[in-house]
């Protein structure tokens, strides 16, 4: 479901109807309510409380995970544009965002060597004019350096808390995928955003997965995702058993729910049986 089926936030006509359905439903209910005689007004800007509320979230139809994080603004949930920023902001921008003065933000994420140049910066320049063009509320640019990320990382782990937010490669598919608030969680691992092109940096994510393991913290929910993602990926891409087989007993052994237990427990038992 999460990886194949149509996704809001690629310019997909019949996925950006439900959504263009779901925010004019929501911005009406809205305005139905009042209190102390004033009219609620909507709004899609949810500041930090996507990385706490996707925590205490449970699996979506989506295909979304129990306790991962929720969309961070009006666009797409992260991860899911797979078409690039343009195609994420047509997307956002299929509704009007008028009456959504209770707060809207699109987030656009980029690495600061995509735009080193002029024509990443020609780039970045046509999606702001793009948004501008088709009445877009807001739109908020991002722009990241891997070694500053992984200098406050460093930092962190050292025992000094960070202010303001992480990035954190969700999958190994070299898509984006969570981006959480820091100060409230600590979480010390941070990896660049590919923001161009259709390149793959599944060593690097492996890397800084393990480099969160090495830290010796308490089991959270990254960690668990460390070793789901690291089981996966000495499974499928280093086609080494062995070290699949480990991480994905480790990852059975710190499950938090049933259902989380059972489908980690698929993967044990296939990794137990090649092992042979």
């Amino acid at each position: 479901i999460l990886n194949r089926l149509p996704s809001y936030g690629n310019t997909d006509d019949e996925a950006d109807a439900m959504a263009v359905t779901w925010a004019e439903i929501l911005q009406e209910v809205t305005a139905e309510n009042s209190v102390g005689g004033h009219t609620y007004v909507p709004g899609f800007f949810c500041w930090v409380m996507h990385g706490r509320l996707g925590a205490d979230t449970g699996a979506t139809p989506d295909g979304r995970k129990a306790g991962v994080t929720l969309a961070d603004g009006a666009g797409a949930a992260q991860g899911r544009e797979q078409h690039g920023p343009t195609a994420s902001l047509l997307s956002t921008t299929k509704w009007s965002h008028r009456p959504a003065i209770g707060g809207f933000v699109h987030n656009v994420v980029f690495s600061k060597s995509a735009l080193d140049t002029d024509a990443g910066l020609q780039t970045l320049r046509r999606l702001i004019e793009t948004n501008m063009r088709r009445r877009g509320f807001e739109i908020h640019v991002n722009v990241v350096r891997a070694d500053t990320l992984r200098a406050a990382a460093q930092r962190q782990a050292r025992g000094r808390r960070l202010a303001g937010r992480i990035l954190v490669e969700n999958h190994l598919d070299g898509r984006f995928g969570t981006l959480v608030e820091a100060g409230h969680d600590g979480l010390p691992v941070v990896l660049e955003r590919i923001a161009v092109g259709d390149q793959r940096r599944h060593v690097d994510a492996a890397r800084v997965w393990q480099s969160l393991l090495d830290l010796g913290r308490t089991p959270g929910l990254f960690e668990r995702e460390a070793l789901r993602a690291l089981a996966v990926h000495h499974e499928h891409r280093l086609k080494d058993t062995g070290r699949a087989l480990t991480f994905a007993r480790r990852a059975h052994a710190e499950a938090r729910t049933a259902a989380g237990r059972r489908e980690v427990q698929k993967r044990v038992t296939r990794l137990e049986r090649l092992a042979g």
